[in-house]
């Protein structure tokens, strides 16, 4: 049988091991809806500049996509590539 000492010396012991496990938890937590926050203000700044861009070229008068190949269908016009060329992994659906 263990002693009272070494009984709490343990219970002491498990205390620390989780309420460091709650802190790292609680830490990735944070840090996680920091990185998804980030990501998120990222993301809608590109989406953002990328539009400005497509409404600039279509208010302009010129065509967005041409037709050079029947079996690929419409692509983008190569002054609007060239001008979204800028904003990095735009995605025009």
């Amino acid at each position: 049988m263990a002693s009272i000492r070494a009984r709490l010396t343990t219970g002491y012991a498990v205390a620390l091991v989780g309420t460091l496990a709650v802190f790292a938890g609680a830490l990735y937590a944070a840090r996680r809806a920091n990185v998804y926050r980030e990501i998120e203000r990222y993301l809608g700044l590109q989406a953002e500049q990328a539009l400005r861009i497509v409404r600039e070229a279509r208010d302009s008068g010129e065509p967005l996509t041409v037709v050079r190949d029947s079996l690929i269908g419409p692509t983008v016009a190569p002054r609007l590539r060239t001008m979204l060329e800028g904003v990095p992994e735009y995605v025009i659906v």
